[in-house]
């Protein structure tokens, strides 16, 4: 057992280092009974699952669908789910499942999303996605989304940035109880 948040009051405890990235089994809903994600003796290999991107309205966006000789490449083209469906539809089948879901929360209304899901059963924590910010920027976004919250947060740290290691640590002086390494491929515990 691994914790990414240890200490947090709230804990984020993950039964392997697997963790799918934001968005990357869409709402989790539709593929949790292929997974089996509410039957406890399934072997899924997954420690957690991070959603789409939340926004306070939710939008739709153009995704994009590209073939390439090793497959399909996907982007979601903006596309965010919205508060109130994860707060009715989403989280409560979420939190019968036995891997805990984070929501991904970007841009402006990060904190304000936050802070409207954090007591909602079902939601294990957040995943807040930075674009490439200097250290100071990034820890006034971290810090809102913190005071916003109690629950672990993640902060994913974008693949372009000129001091990385600067921009980790502020995330973690600023409330981050772990980072994800260029778009979300390894965390590590603060």
């Amino acid at each position: 057992m691994i914790d990414l948040a240890p200490h947090n009051p709230h804990t984020l405890t993950i039964a392997t280092p697997v963790i799918a990235a934001a968005g990357s089994l869409g709402d989790v809903v539709s593929v949790a009974r292929w997974l089996g994600l509410a039957q406890p003796e399934t072997d899924h290999g997954l420690g957690a699952i991070i959603c789409p991107t939340v926004t306070v309205a939710g939008r739709r966006g153009q995704p994009q669908v590209l073939a390439t000789p090793a497959g399909v490449l996907y982007h979601h083209g903006g596309a965010s789910l919205g508060v109130k469906h994860v707060r009715e539809r989403l989280a409560p089948r979420w939190a019968g499942y036995h891997v805990p879901v984070l929501v991904s929360v970007a841009g402006a209304d990060a904190a304000a999303v936050a802070a409207e899901l954090t007591d909602v059963l079902g939601i294990a924590g957040f995943e807040l996605a930075l674009p490439a910010l200097t250290a100071s920027e990034a820890a006034q976004r971290v810090m809102a989304v913190r005071r916003a919250t109690l629950l672990p947060l993640l902060v994913r740290l974008p693949g372009e940035l000129p001091d990385p290691v600067a921009v980790a640590q502020a995330s973690i002086v600023a409330g981050a109880d772990a980072i994800a390494l260029i778009g979300g491929c390894l965390y590590a515990s603060s």
